[in-house]
């Protein structure tokens, strides 16, 4: 099966590559395809561990440096992204997805809906300032994507908040203004 720019982005196409697969592997490389639309990496882990045994591949973790290149190229790019993006909803994620790379050296990419639990994840780690204008931003973004009546207000407003929280996480500056000090909780 032909995929386009050679990068399986979505459950059709791993469907369709999966079918093109012989029996051996099929089994179990669907199991691990279902598992990404579970809440739990556990289970994406557990299926991973099944397709090296049953399919004799091994996948190795990323030594330090590895690891540390690809953190800090991803950081790079979502600091990029963010500098340009105009879309609140984008916005915000970016700048949650930032934070959390900051505060708790994890690097988590999450669609739109996971926002509210990035943002309770990082409320005890942000300056109360921080933390009221990301959650104004996210009510802002909630009102504007529900089709709140009050949507053109919500969209002014986003814009004013997502200009302060891009400045929040693209700079050191502010990622140090933004985030509370080991020493300050």
């Amino acid at each position: 099966h032909k995929v386009e720019g050679g990068v399986v982005s979505s459950a059709e196409e791993r469907t369709a590559v999966l079918g093109a697969l012989p029996s051996s592997a099929k089994s179990p490389l669907a199991s691990l395809s279902d598992s990404l639309s579970k809440k739990s990496s556990d289970d994406f882990m557990a299926a991973l561990e099944k397709v090296e045994k049953e399919v004799g591949i091994e996948c190795k973790p990323l030594d330090k440096n590895s690891e540390r290149s690809l953190v800090f190229g991803v950081r790079q790019q979502w600091a990029e992204q963010l500098k340009a993006e105009r879309e609140a909803p984008l916005v915000l994620l970016l700048t949650l997805q930032l934070l959390l790379l900051h505060t708790h050296k994890q690097l988590v990419s999450a669609p739109g809906r996971g926002a509210g639990a990035m943002l309770d994840k990082l409320k005890d780690n942000l300056a109360p300032d921080a933390s009221q204008q990301l959650g104004d931003l996210q009510k802002a973004v909630v009102k504007i994507l529900s089709g709140d009546e009050a949507k053109e207000e919500a969209e002014l407003e986003a814009v004013a908040l997502a200009d302060l929280c891009r400045a929040m996480a693209v700079t050191k500056e502010g990622l140090a203004a933004a985030c509370l000090s080991a020493d300050a909780k």
